[in-house]
């Protein structure tokens, strides 16, 4: 009978250390999208959740941005209030304010570009669990993606995700027909870090990129018709 009891526990005691591993405080998203329109101020949303049975301690940091500040209008809404930049930096951590088990909280991005130019961006936050001691990311990319991208003439969608990512990322694409694409992956320097050619097929797929040999920092990820050599897509990501 002692053996019986003793094995139960450890069984429970597993079944009760996996389900607090997965509760956390984390984002809905990790990569939100903010769709340029000219002369009007876009959002991109994301609720943040305390899914774990406790009242949590928390903040938030900046991790990296590439937005001019000087060049546009941003709101940011977060734990504890909203900001406006006022065309210049917004706040790089606060603390917040407890959050309750079970409760949610959106916080929102807005953009406003001051220049007829309408280019992409991103504004890449950890989520810290200071009761847990865990933490997520949540990233703003800015875009002017309609649906489909007219580039080159070509009917074709591509994105990167995750945009902050550890060993593998994945190129997801969306193609009214089949065709060879070669995927570049450069460092800030302009070093081509990764090459890859390879033929997609029509309809939605997912390349996987391995990079996990890349040092942490930030690199721009760009995929080409190898046909035309035309760049088809082109976007910024944070290596951890």
């Amino acid at each position: 009978m002692k053996k019986i009891v003793y094995s139960f526990t450890i069984i429970l005691t597993a079944l009760l250390s996996s389900a607090n591993l997965m509760a956390q405080l984390q984002p809905a998203y990790d990569t939100v999208d903010v769709l340029l329109e000219n002369d009007v101020e876009k959002f991109g949303y994301v609720d943040i959740e305390n899914n774990t049975s406790v009242s949590v301690e928390w903040k938030w940091k900046l991790i990296a941005t590439d937005f001019d500040f000087t060049n546009w209008d941003i709101q940011f809404c977060e734990c504890t209030s909203c900001y406006t930049n006022e065309f210049g930096a917004l706040p790089d951590s606060m603390n917040c304010t407890t959050l309750d088990a079970g409760r949610i909280q959106e916080w929102k991005f807005g953009v406003k570009s001051s220049t007829a130019d309408m280019v992409e961006a991103f504004y890449s936050a950890e989520i810290i669990d200071l009761t847990n001691n865990t933490s997520d990311t949540v990233t703003w990319i800015t875009s002017e993606y309609n649906g489909i991208d007219q580039l080159a003439g070509v009917d074709a969608y591509f994105k990167f995700y995750p945009t902050v990512f550890s060993d593998e990322a994945y190129i997801v694409s969306s193609l009214k027909k089949s065709m060879n694409v070669q995927v570049n992956v450069y460092d800030l320097m302009g070093k081509q870090v990764l090459s890859k050619n390879t033929s997609v097929s029509s309809g939605d797929q997912l390349l996987p990129l391995s990079l996990g040999d890349l040092n942490s920092g930030l690199y721009i990820v760009q995929v080409s018709d190898v046909k035309s050599n035309e760049v088809l897509f082109s976007t910024k990501a944070i290596k951890n």
